[in-house]
């Protein structure tokens, strides 16, 4: 009887722990799912939802799985991810529509419109004929690809209309006039991304470029006009400095000849003749523009075989004029946080640097970013070792980029200056650099 006591006894201690700590998880579980102000955080669907569409535009299956499709036809691995585009666009309409009331409603339509959500329309059924001349294409020939790559047009078509009808409601919503305006500018971006699409798809020849130019500046003029469009409907808002400047920018790695010539006609039609010409948007285009036209006629007069002239403001507040610098040996990196091969030379350049500082050798980074991006370059230069000047080449306080102003439409981009300041080299990298600078040191190599 008491071997049996024992054992109950035994037994009903050990229950009693157990209900202890499940009572213990328990709390913890529903203190862990508490807000900061005490209230209970319940999951909502629109949380799950929410969630899906997030981790959606987040990546392409397993990585084995993208691994795996990668290994495959350039058709086949279109087709793998035109799934996970479409994938994507379905769950943003389907938020969007779901939850017009969501803190997120708005973020639904960016992911809509992400290049990342885009589908190629692949169609489902593709004849043996056809997939087999799209397999025999060298996937370095991605111009020819893409020209005989199938499109469903009526998907295509339909999810074109999709976007216009959610933009549509944002615009005859209650909203404020700023998110109607973002809203809006999507159907630009999404325009402007696919006259890039057809563009890239053709094969031009240099010996051909007046005809391109003129082709171009006719091409992109629907684009103007939209963008045109825009800024009349929203004149009143300072943003439009930031929207032409984005569109232009860009289309300059694509038609410099158009870029330019849309500066000429946005500064000449923005003057004081403008209906508008009091209003804060149109005030700040204009002045962007005359901006944009002194910087493209300067460049005009730019004499590469004379000392490059070139000043600025670093991140860390210091004034960089390539005037004082006289007597070194300069690299000048153009280079992005998104540009990987860019990121990669740093540890490089940052031993140059080290191993030739003294002998007056000196380096300037020219980063292709905005103000959003002043914490990942932080985090780059950090890590990379890259302790010299860097621009923000894009920053608020920049009314000309550099990667603009000289045309580079190239990443990695590495210039070398010699001791008077003429550029002797665009690709000092690698291992063609420490030659380099030995020589222009005047060092024996």
């Amino acid at each position: 009887m008491n071997i049996i006591a024992n054992i109950k006894e035994e037994t009903i201690q050990k229950l009693k722990i157990l209900v202890l700590l499940l009572l213990i998880f328990f709390t913890t579980s529903i203190q862990a799912q508490k807000t900061s102000d005490g209230t209970q955080n319940i999951e909502t669907q629109s949380d799950k939802d929410w969630n899906e569409l997030y981790f959606a535009m987040a990546a392409y299956g397993t990585v084995a799985e993208e691994q795996a499709a990668l290994k495959e036809s350039a058709l086949k691995l279109q087709q793998y991810y035109d799934k996970y585009f479409s994938k994507r666009s379905r769950l943003a309409k389907a938020f969007f529509e779901n939850y017009p009331e969501d803190k997120r409603h708005d973020q639904a339509l960016n992911f809509f419109f992400d290049v990342g959500a885009e589908p190629h329309f692949i169609p489902k059924v593709i004849s043996d004929s056809l997939e087999q001349v799209l397999a025999a294409i060298p996937r370095k020939d991605h111009t020819k690809f893409k020209r005989l790559l199938p499109v469903d047009y009526e998907a295509w078509k339909q999810w074109l209309k999709t976007g216009d009808d959610m933009v549509a409601s944002v615009i005859n919503s209650n909203s404020s006039l700023e998110r109607k305006e973002v809203a809006e500018f999507q159907l630009i971006a999404r325009e402007f991304r696919k006259a890039i699409k057809f563009d890239n798809a053709l094969t031009k020849e240099k010996s051909e470029s007046d005809f391109w130019n003129r082709f171009e500046i006719h091409y992109w003029g629907y684009i103007r006009l939209l963008l045109e469009n825009h800024f009349n409907k929203y004149a009143s808002l300072e943003v439009m400095r930031e929207r032409i400047q984005n569109i232009l920018s860009l289309l300059k790695h694509f038609s410099s000849a158009a870029s330019n010539a849309y500066w000429k006609y946005f500064f000449e039609t923005t003057g004081s003749n403008h209906p508008q010409s009091d209003q804060l948007g149109i005030k700040a285009i204009h002045e962007l523009a005359a901006e944009n036209v002194a910087a493209i006629d300067a460049l005009k007069e730019v004499d590469y075989s004379k000392p490059l002239e070139l000043s600025f403001t670093a991140m860390d507040g210091n004034r960089i004029n390539l005037e004082k610098m006289k007597g070194k040996v300069v690299l000048i990196d153009f280079w992005a946080t998104y540009c990987s091969p860019c990121i990669k030379e740093m540890p490089h350049v940052r031993a140059m640097y080290d191993k030739y500082k003294d002998l007056g050798f000196e380096v300037i980074g020219i980063a292709a970013d905005n103000d959003v991006a002043k914490s990942r370059i932080s985090d780059i230069l950090k890590k990379t070792g890259a302790n010299w000047p860097q621009r923000l080449d894009k920053g608020s306080d920049v009314s000309v980029s550099f990667h603009t102003l000289y045309e580079i439409k190239a990443l990695p981009t590495v210039w070398l200056l010699n001791k008077e300041g003429v550029i002797v080299d665009r690709n000092a990298r690698g291992e063609r650099l420490e030659p380099l600078i030995r020589k222009y040191l005047g060092l024996k190599n």
